[in-house]
């Protein structure tokens, strides 16, 4: 998983998956982070002692086993940072930097993400999932959703692209944050649904970022081949430089034909998740 440099470090935890049986897991971690530590001529220095566990980031049978980063040193070596790395069980190192929040207020709890499998996903596609390290445990994040009951008023047009391409990413497509007109536009569609949606296709009109935290809303769309978009009410913020997410109860459709039958969070569009491509 690729990181923008800019993001910060999460300064506070390692966490790595590991069978709750496996009593010597922590062990295998350590040796894995003392490996690493040495492979590039520090001398590793790390409290395994330290090892906080609890139950598994996906559930199941698994234990995550979280080290804070003041017991963890690799003496001799700049820019060494175990402690934001994620491990599977035997130790094999899976991501190397986790993506994070700056922290918003002294002491307020930090976010990072992982990126999940389809398999992991109840949207059955892959997906961005954000946690938060309280100072003790990893939990869950609140997600804030929007609440749809009736359709909101406002309509997506298709607008000029005036030769801009786009500066942020959503769900493998381009889009353009089109600040003075409050809304964002599809510069560059995804080929799968390069069909359905046009280059310059809005697919929000709202709020949009400003200052980290900030709460956001206004409404979106989906999009179905020869139906006219549906509207529904979303809420979100802007989590840090590079991530902006929006959540709201989503359109369903009939089986065949336009029709609104109803309004999911569980809809794989109820969570939209957008990625910074450059500054």
């Amino acid at each position: 998983m690729s990181t923008p440099a800019r993001l910060l470090a999460l300064p506070l935890l390692l966490v790595a998956t590991l069978p709750a049986s496996a009593a010597d897991a922590p062990d295998r971690v350590v040796a894995s982070i003392r490996k690493a530590c040495i492979a590039v001529g520090g001398k590793p220095r790390i409290d395994a002692s330290a090892a906080l566990a609890q139950p598994s980031l996906r559930g199941g049978d698994a234990t995550d086993w979280v080290i804070p980063a003041a017991t963890v040193r690799c003496d001799g070596v700049s820019g060494f940072h175990p402690h934001d790395a994620l491990y599977a069980a035997d130790g094999t190192q899976l991501v190397d930097r986790l993506p994070a929040e700056r922290t918003l207020v002294d002491g307020e709890p930090r976010r990072f993400a992982l990126r999940w499998p389809a398999a992991d996903c109840a949207t059955g596609r892959d997906c961005i999932v954000w946690k938060i390290w309280n100072g003790s445990r990893v939990v869950d994040e609140v997600v804030p959703y929007g609440e749809t009951t009736t359709p909101p008023a406002v309509e997506a047009p298709i607008v000029r692209l005036a030769g801009r391409l786009g500066d942020w990413t959503h769900n493998g497509s381009t889009v353009f944050f089109d600040v003075s007109n409050r809304r964002i536009v599809y510069t560059e569609p995804k080929p799968a649904i390069a069909g359905t949606i046009r280059p310059g296709q809005v697919m929000y009109v709202g709020d949009l970022p400003g200052e980290f935290g900030r709460k956001v809303e206004g409404v979106a769309f989906t999009f179905r081949k020869g139906c006219p978009p549906a509207p529904y009410r979303v809420k979100g913020e802007h989590l840090d430089g590079w991530h902006w997410r929006m959540a709201g109860a989503a359109p369903i459709r009939a089986a065949t034909g336009c029709a609104i039958v109803g309004y999911d969070k569980a809809s794989p569009n109820a969570v939209l998740l957008f990625e910074r491509l450059s500054d």
